[in-house]
C-alpha cells in the first residue's frame, strides 16, 4: 500500500467525512475501556478480502457509524475515509476505509489504538466481524479478519511503504460498510456481500446499488475506446472539462459533487456502467471517436465433395460486440454470418475481446470458386474486402471390384467391394441382371483387405444372392457416389443359372500293365458339395468317381471350396487308349466332358 494511499488527503471533500476532536487527553489520563452493548451469541459471517473494485465518493453508513462511535468513546484523534482513486490498493477509493490519525509517539494517542485494534483482533476478530471490518493496520503490522489463524493472534509484519505509525487503518467489508452487521441490527450476517462487479477489463466497477453473494465472472469485455485518459472525483484537468460541457455543468475542470451527479445521471440514462468516473465507456458515449473500418483476416478457405468451409475473424475497432461477415462465393452473395466465435489471440493483440472470430460451410457444386468475404461496419459505413481465396470443390469418383458371380439353383450370388475415397463410410452398390436394375446393397461388410490397401476402413465389401431363371446372365455392379456424384461401373460378369459343371483332366498315366492313373478337377457351380466324375476308355464306361479330393488351387479360383479334386486308376487294355472324363451336374443337367487324352498302356 503506498504513501499516497495511506495519507490522510488535504482537504476533505464536500462528500467525504472527517472529524476534528478536541484535546488529547494529558498522557496521565486512563485509556478508556472499548464500548459495549447487548449482542446475539451468533457471529457474524466471516467475509473474505474484499479489495475495492469500484471508485465511490459516497460516505458508507457503517464506516460513518464506527468513526462517530469511536469520537463518542475516546474523543480523540481525527478521521477520515475518501480520497481519489488511483491504481493502488486502498478501501478509501470507495469510501470503505477509516483512517483514524493516532500516533505512536504520542502515549495516551498510543494506548488508545493499541486497546482498540486488539479489541477488536480478539478471539479471532470477534468484534472486527460484529462491525464488519475487514483488516487493520498500524505500527507496522497488519490484521485480517479473513486470515485470523496466522501467527500472533493474526497478526502479521506490514512491510508496505508508509508503517501506519501516524494513524490506524480500518478496512470495511460491504456489509460492515453498509451498516448490516450484528453490532448496528442485532442480527449476525450469515452469507457475505461481495460488492460490485467490473464490467470492462481495467476499468471501475459500477457503484454499489445491491447486495451480491455470486462470484463475479471471469472474464470481461475489452473496454471501449477513447483518446480521453479517466478521470474521477476530486481531480481536475482541462480534459474534464470538456465532458463537464457535454454533461452540461459549469466547465471549470474540477471533478466535484455537481459533476458527479451529473455524469451519473447521464450514466444511467444513456445505459452505460454507471461508475461514477469519466471512465472509457462513459468518453466513449460523451465524445466518440471517428467512425473506423473494421478489420480482419480469412484464414483459410477449405473444401470437401459438396461444399466449402471459411474461417477467420473480424472486429470493428469501435466497438466489442461481435459484427458479421458477408461471403462472397464466385461474386454472388451467399451468406451473412456472426463473427462471434472465441478467438483468444486476436482478444490478446487488439484488447476488444476473444469473440471475433467465424468459422461456417456452405453448399458448393464440384470445381473451382473463388470465395471472398466482408467485414461489416458499425453502425454503418464503408464494409472492406478482407480476403479473397480460390478453392476447388472435388468429388472423387467411387472405386470397387466385382470378385465373382456364382451360379445356384435358381439363383447366383455376387461378392466384391466398393468406397468412396471422400469418405470412410459404407457407400451402396446397385446391381443389374441383363440391363434392369435389380438391387441396391449395401458394401459394408468387412474386408479387411481392402481396408489395408486403401486406409479408408474395412467395412466395404458385398456379398448378396438374387433368384434368377434358369439360363445364362449378364450380372453388372454399380458403386454409388456417396454425395450424388458419377457412379462407376466395378464390374461385370456372365453367370449361368443352374449351369453346367465345370473341370479340367489334368493328365492320364500309365506305368503299369493294365492300369491308367488319372487327375484332375470337377465341380458344380451351383453346389459346393462334391461332385461325381465318370471316365470312358475308347468310349467304354470304365468308372464313376468322387472329385472330392483336396484342391486348394481352385478353391482360390473359383470360392466354392476346396474337395472338387480326383486322382484314381483305372483298369485298360494293352495298347494305346483315348481315356475321357465326364463332370457330373449335381441336379441331373448336362454332364460335360472335360477332358480326353491318350495314353498308351503296357
Amino acid at each position: 500500500m503506498s504513501g499516497r494511499t495511506r495519507r490522510l488527503t488535504v482537504g476533505v471533500t464536500a462528500i467525504a467525512f472527517a472529524m476534528t476532536l478536541g484535546l488529547a487527553p494529558t498522557a496521565q489520563a486512563a485509556t478508556p475501556k472499548p464500548p459495549t452493548k447487548a449482542l446475539p451469541s451468533a457471529l457474524d459471517v466471516r467475509p473474505p478480502y474484499e479489495p475495492q473494485v469500484s471508485c465511490d465518493p459516497r460516505p458508507k453508513a457503517g464506516v460513518v457509524a464506527f468513526a462517530a462511535l469511536m469520537k463518542t468513546q475516546y474523543q480523540t484523534g481525527t478521521m477520515g475515509n475518501y480520497r481519489p482513486c488511483d491504481a493502488s490498493i486502498s478501501e478509501h477509493y470507495d469510501s470503505r476505509a477509516l483512517d483514524w490519525m493516532l500516533s505512536v509517539n504520542i502515549p495516551n494517542e498510543k494506548a488508545i489504538a493499541d486497546s482498540v485494534t486488539a479489541w477488536l483482533s480478539a478471539d479471532n476478530g470477534a468484534m472486527a466481524l460484529r462491525f464488519g471490518i475487514n483488516y487493520i493496520i498500524w505500527n507496522h503490522r497488519i490484521w485480517g479478519v479473513y486470515d485470523p489463524t496466522r501467527g500472533d493472534q493474526g497478526w502479521a509484519a506490514y512491510t508496505g511503504s508508509v508503517p501506519h505509525t501516524d494513524h490506524v487503518h480500518l478496512s470495511f467489508s460491504w456489509d460492515g460498510a453498509m451498516k448490516r452487521t450484528s453490532w448496528w441490527t442485532g442480527t449476525a450476517t450469515t452469507v457475505a456481500d461481495l460488492g460490485p462487479c467490473r464490467v470492462y477489463a481495467g476499468q471501475f466497477a459500477p457503484l454499489y446499488t445491491r447486495i451480491r453473494n455470486d462470484a463475479c465472472p471471469n472474464s470481461l469485455l475489452a473496454a471501449p475506446v477513447s483518446p480521453y485518459a479517466v478521470a474521477v472525483y476530486g481531480q481536475a484537468n482541462e480534459q474534464i472539462k470538456v465532458a463537464q460541457r457535454l454533461l452540461g455543468v459549469v466547465a471549470d475542470g474540477s471533478f466535484g459533487s455537481i459533476t458527479f451527479d451529473a455524469l451519473v445521471s447521464w450514466q444511467a440514462r444513456v445505459g452505460v456502467p454507471v461508475t461514477g468516473a469519466l471512465d472509457k465507456a462513459s468518453w466513449a458515449g460523451l465524445a466518440p471517436p471517428p467512425n473506423q473500418a473494421p478489420i480482419g483476416v480469412l484464414d483459410f478457405v477449405t473444401s470437401d465433395t459438396t461444399s466449402l468451409s471459411v474461417r477467420g475473424w473480424a472486429l470493428d475497432p469501435d466497438t466489442t460486440s461481435p459484427i458479421r461477415v458477408h461471403v462472397y462465393v464466385d461474386g454472388v452473395a451467399t451468406a451473412s454470418i456472426a463473427a462471434d466465435t472465441s478467438r483468444p489471440d486476436v482478444g490478446r493483440i487488439f484488447g476488444k475481446g476473444d469473440n471475433h472470430g467465424f468459422v461456417s460451410t456452405f453448399d458448393a457444386a464440384a470445381g473451382p470458386h473463388e470465395v471472398c468475404v466482408y467485414a461489416i461496419n458499425t453502425p454503418a459505413g464503408p464494409n472492406p474486402g478482407f480476403g479473397c481465396k480460390s478453392v476447388v470443390v472435388y468429388n472423387k469418383a467411387p472405386i470397387g471390384a466385382l470378385d465373382f458371380v456364382t451360379s445356384g439353383m435358381e439363383s447366383f450370388t455376387v461378392r466384391g467391394w466398393a468406397l468412396d475415397p471422400d469418405t470412410t463410410s459404407p457407400i451402396r452398390a446397385h446391381v443389374y441382371v441383363d440391363g434392369v436394375a435389380t438391387a441396391s446393397i449395401p458394401a459394408d461388410t468387412s474386408r479387411p483387405d481392402v481396408g489395408r490397401i486403401f486406409a479408408m476402413g474395412d467395412d466395404h465389401g458385398f456379398t448378396d444372392t438374387f433368384k434368377a431363371t434358369y439360363g445364362p446372365h449378364e450380372v453388372c455392379v454399380y458403386a454409388i457416389d456417396s454425395s450424388g456424384g458419377s457412379n462407376r461401373q466395378v464390374g461385370c460378369a456372365t453367370v449361368d443359372v443352374n449351369g453346367t459343371a465345370i473341370g479340367v483332366l489334368d493328365f492320364v498315366t500309365s506305368t503299369s500293365p493294365g492300369l491308367v492313373g488319372v487327375r484332375g478337377w470337377a465341380l458344380d457351380p451351383n453346389t459346393t458339395s462334391s461332385i461325381r466324375v465318370h471316365l470312358y476308355v475308347d468310349g467304354v464306361g470304365a468308372a464313376s468317381i468322387a472329385a472330392n479330393t483336396s484342391r486348394p488351387d481352385v478353391g482360390r479360383i473359383f470360392g466354392m471350396g476346396d474337395n472338387h479334386g480326383f486322382l484314381s486308376t483305372v483298369k485298360a487294355a494293352r495298347g494305346s487308349r483315348l481315356v475321357c472324363a465326364y463332370a457330373i451336374d449335381s441336379a441331373g443337367g448336362t454332364n460335360p466332358r472335360i477332358g480326353c487324352k491318350n495314353v498308351t498302356v503296357p
